[in-house]
């Protein structure tokens, strides 16, 4: 008897066998007959591609030998990636995109509060990314914001002016015994010709190889407001390159003598130096304008509880704050210019105590953003500090550096308007000619109280003279009364000021009552420019 031939039904038990155990990694979904997609396409299921994808048998994607399924005509969305994998096509959305790699959909990432912006920078939304710029008030790289007015750690600079030789049998002791180095601004003439009174070369020497550093102080001393394009130009020229050629050092910084500077002075200025320095009271930001630079004069008035409150302020607001001293006595001064050697000893004791970063002028300059002009649009009254040229003449309950009520910066202003007391900005430098100015804009603010009658006020005249040439009332301008609790914008055009000349020597925000008033907080007080 023949044994029956089973092996085709073997055969056919084992191809349904293997056929069970193989699974697509995607099982092909069903597509309809008007999804665009021919069934006989070629492409495979782990394609990526939804029914809606739209891909027709040309787009490049397919099995086919020798068709590249990532080619000109694919199925990824142009937000995506293409990869191509046995020979299909893998679409995956590029980062700052969603979606199934065919659509690909821009990810808000502001909207999303998935940005790393800075908490005092404002976010915009790009497509597949976003950017991050830091708010007004505020600089940095937009991840991180620091206030403008700020560095990384408080700076302080000790410069000595003219060249008094007390400056090297006073001053210097004090200062070598606690390693600070300091910033001399000489004027050449007393060196080169051996002044009385002032140093000579061989000390000059002496201070340059303990570290310090050399600046100029003009040729002669005299105030460059007063004499010839020409002879200013000597002066600033001809300091320079005697100091540097004498000394064998670069002189790259100036300051002006009395602390008289006009435009003209500036330019030549610019010339010559990469630097100028000033004796307007203030402390200095990254921002701050490099060829009007603020520095404190330590004069024989000033209290050493004084300095200590200046240097105090450098160290929370994380600015540069620049001491100036002339002259140095063991006694009571007779000049103003002079300093008793203890009390510039404790001084410097304040300076060393205070954990401020101590630096000569070229080490802080180097921390600056190198601004080299004024802002064009406006100039400055009071903004975290007075602006360059104003002197504070006020009287009154006032404080210039308040900080418990602030709209931008670190400090605004608060007075009490009673009585007719008030604010006075005095601009020492020269008079403000109107005709460049449209408005004064200023922020204030009523406090707990609200409803102040404050007036703004300009001044011509000398000084101890004042004729006034225009006012306006605040809350005339708002026309409504000056709230309690918000800050409220104020811009008075000059028209409606009714100014009688264009020239303007002082600015005068007052009680316009005469009575007891509450607290007001005004900040951002800015000249506007036509």
């Amino acid at each position: 008897m023949t044994a029956p031939r089973l092996w085709p039904l073997a055969l056919a038990l084992m191809v349904g066998t293997l056929s069970a155990c193989y699974e697509e990694p995607n099982p092909p979904q069903p597509v309809p007959e008007d999804a665009g997609i021919r069934r006989d396409a070629g492409v495979t299921e782990d394609a990526g591609v939804t029914e809606d994808a739209g891909v027709t048998h040309d787009a490049g994607v397919g099995t086919d030998a020798g068709v590249d399924p990532c080619g000109v005509a694919n199925a990824c969305s142009p937000n995506a990636t293409c990869e191509a994998v046995d020979g299909a096509a893998r679409c995956t959305c590029k980062a700052g995109y969603a979606g199934n790699g065919a659509t690909c959909a821009d990810i808000d990432e502001c909207g999303t509060d998935t940005d790393n912006c800075d908490a005092n920078a404002t976010c915009t939304n790009t497509p597949g990314s976003f950017t991050c710029a830091c708010n007004s008030g505020y600089r940095g790289t937009g991840t991180t914001c620091r206030p403008e007015a700020s560095f990384a750690e408080g700076m302080i600079t000790i410069t000595l002016d003219d060249g008094w030789d007390t400056q090297f049998t006073g001053a210097r002791p004090g200062l070598n015994q606690r390693g600070i180095r300091s910033t001399y601004y000489i004027p050449s003439e007393p060196i080169r010709d051996n002044w009385a009174n002032y140093m000579r070369a061989t000390e000059i020497q002496t201070l340059l190889d303990e570290g310090n550093e050399l600046a100029s102080h003009s040729k002669t001393h005299p105030n460059l407001t007063t004499v010839t394009p020409e002879q200013m130009e000597l002066e600033l020229r001809e300091s320079q390159a005697y100091l540097q050629t004498r000394f064998g050092v670069s002189v790259p910084a100036f300051a002006v003598p009395f602390g008289k500077y006009n435009d003209a002075v500036i330019t030549t200025a610019k010339q010559y130096y990469g630097s100028h320095r000033t004796v307007a009271h203030g402390n200095n930001s990254p921002g701050t304008n490099i060829y009007k630079l603020r520095a404190y004069d330590v004069e024989s008035g000033v209290a050493v509880s004084t300095v200590r409150g200046w240097i105090n302020k450098a160290k929370l607001d994380k600015t540069w704050i620049i001491l100036l001293f002339h002259e140095f006595v063991s006694g009571t001064p007779t000049r103003s210019t002079q300093i008793n050697i203890a009390n510039f000893e404790a001084i410097l004791d304040d300076v060393k105590a205070s954990g401020l970063r101590i630096v000569t002028m070229a080490e802080g300059l180097a921390m600056m953003d190198g601004v080299k002009t004024d802002p064009t649009g406006y100039t400055v009254v009071h903004e975290d500090e007075l602006g360059i040229g104003f002197l504070d003449w006020s009287w009154g309950t006032y404080n210039l550096q308040e900080r418990g009520v602030v709209r931008k910066g670190v400090t605004s202003i608060s007075f009490e308007p009673d009585n007719w007391n008030g604010l006075t900005f005095h601009h020492d430098v020269a008079a403000l000619d109107a005709n460049l100015y449209q408005s004064i804009s200023l922020w204030v603010h009523g406090g707990t109280t609200g409803r102040q009658r404050i007036s703004v006020n300009f001044y011509d005249g000398a000084p101890g003279s004042p004729v006034l040439i225009g006012s306006a009332q605040l809350d005339t301008v708002l026309g409504r009364p000056i709230q309690a609790g918000v800050w409220q914008q104020v811009t008075i055009p000059f028209s409606a000021m009714k100014l009688s000349t264009s020239s303007i020597r002082e600015i005068r925000i007052l009680d316009a009552s005469g009575m007891d008033q509450g607290t007001a907080y005004l900040d951002e007080i800015l000249l506007i420019r036509r």
